[in-house]
């Protein structure tokens, strides 16, 4: 049974992983892509491959707390699982309140964009989006760093 937990676990890292490993890829795409009409095909492609992350999550978390109680531990037995929970909430939680509704305003603001000329000031919008949204990836990918490191090391 406890290969069954590792396993699920080891999925919901990978479907997380992966949503963290092609997002720089989708932005660069978006960023570069002259017509808006391709910068909105790759902005709706990168929002569907989003939706592993809050799946990934959820397996993640199941299969932990699995893992925590087969193997003994409680939630403050290990100083490096206690980080590494907290340090999860805060990646759910940034992940679950900034992301989506700054990915929506963009993909409104590439709409808008797509169907009329627009102004200078929608050009100046999608640059503060995308620095916003550099910004959060950034956050997102160090704590997973973080959290990967914890799990690798196991600092006592």
């Amino acid at each position: 049974m406890p290969h069954l937990y590792l396993l699920f676990h080891i999925l919901g890292v990978c479907m997380l992983l992966t949503t963290i490993i092609v997002s720089p890829i989708f932005e660069r795409n978006i960023r570069k892509a002259s017509d808006k009409n391709v910068a909105l095909t790759y902005h709706r492609l990168f929002r569907q491959i989003g939706l592993l992350s809050p799946f990934g999550s959820l397996i993640i978390l199941g299969s932990g707390i699995a893992n925590m109680y087969y193997l003994g531990f409680g939630v403050f037995s290990q100083g490096w699982l206690t980080a590494k929970i907290i340090l999860f909430a805060v990646l759910v939680v940034n992940g679950g309140m900034i992301n989506p509704p700054l990915m929506r305003k963009r993909m409104n603001l590439l709409e808008q964009m797509a169907e009329a000329d627009s102004s200078g000031d929608a050009h100046a919008t999608l640059a503060r989006y995308n620095r916003q949204q550099s910004i959060y990836l950034l956050v997102q990918s160090a704590i997973v760093v973080v959290i990967l490191s914890l799990s690798v090391f196991k600092p006592v």
